[in-house]
């Protein structure tokens, strides 16, 4: 049986927290898991791959520090009572393999345990009786003469407060952070892969056509921009999407692998359009091109 949205969800900050919680902090990243739970869970499976993706465009991202919180949400599936989809260069690695490096995420079975449990029912306020009305009656006078006399003193205090209360002034190293919160908060929120299409296709330069025969191989294409370092094109129909995904990322790599091998490398990216719709995305890491080439469908 499956736990709550809300634990499924805490259950993968806690296991990113230790190794990514600089580059996802955990409430942004919880924010942007709640918003976007119902695409990223669809019949009962929790797709990791937007995830791969995202933190392998990051600077300086060791590979294994991306995989290893993945693997350890990955462990977790019996408890959660769900499915989870690893990207495939982690789901090809070894069982051994993926359970040493769930053990550098640091998730403590005490921390999974805590998560998980479900909460607590509120218990009802006990009932007066005859013999403590009373009382309570003194004890509600007394918390209500309290409380009027708090309300009091805080409208005195209000007439001498400023109406823009002040801030603390923030330190460079403080604006720094502050900055970096608020550029994870802006991407994690676009949600990644859309995030970035979305920011290249809003350029104001328009892309230079070139010809979708030259590269698509069996991908029907109506046509096709370059933007510098990716390409976007824009299927026939929709006819393509209906097509297995196994066939479909076959068919992508190998447009990619010709669109490289015709621009000697300059290109890096192919988005597939349906309208103004993404579909799907291929592209091959910039800063290591020794990283096979990622996948993902929408």
């Amino acid at each position: 049986m499956a736990v709550s949205k809300d634990a499924v969800i805490e259950a993968f900050v806690l296991c990113t927290r230790k190794l990514l919680g600089t580059v996802l902090p955990p409430d942004a990243l919880r924010a942007t898991l709640n918003n976007e739970y119902d695409d990223l869970v669809q019949n009962g499976t929790f797709n990791t791959e937007r995830f791969w993706l995202f933190l392998e465009e990051q600077p300086d991202m060791d590979p294994r520090a991306a995989a290893a919180p993945l693997c350890a949400f990955a462990l977790l599936e019996d408890k959660l009572g769900i499915k989870v989809r690893l990207p495939e260069p982690v789901a090809k690695l070894g069982a051994p393999e993926r359970e040493k490096l769930a053990s550098l995420a640091g998730v403590r079975q005490a921390d999974v345990d805590r998560v998980l449990q479900p909460p607590e029912p509120r218990s009802a306020p006990p009932a007066v009786g005859r013999t403590t009305g009373s009382m309570s009656a003194v004890t509600l006078r007394a918390r209500e003469e309290e409380q009027r006399e708090r309300e009091r003193r805080g409208r005195e205090k209000a007439g001498k407060w400023s109406p823009t209360p002040t801030r603390e002034p923030l330190t460079g190293a403080k604006k720094v952070a502050a900055a970096v919160v608020s550029l994870v908060v802006i991407v994690a929120s676009g949600f990644w892969i859309a995030g970035q299409v979305a920011s290249n296709m809003a350029r104001t330069a328009k892309g230079q056509p070139i010809d979708p025969r030259s590269f698509a191989g069996a991908i029907p294409l109506s046509g096709a921009e370059q933007f510098t370092r990716e390409v976007h094109a824009t299927l026939a129909g929709s006819a393509w999407m209906s097509a297995p995904e196994d066939v479909r990322r076959e068919q992508l790599l190998a447009a990619l692998a010709t669109l490289q091998t015709s621009t000697n490398g300059q290109v890096i990216k192919l988005v597939i359009l349906d309208g103004k719709t993404v579909r799907a995305v291929v592209f091959r890491s910039g800063r290591n091109p020794s990283l096979p080439p990622q996948t993902a469908f929408f």
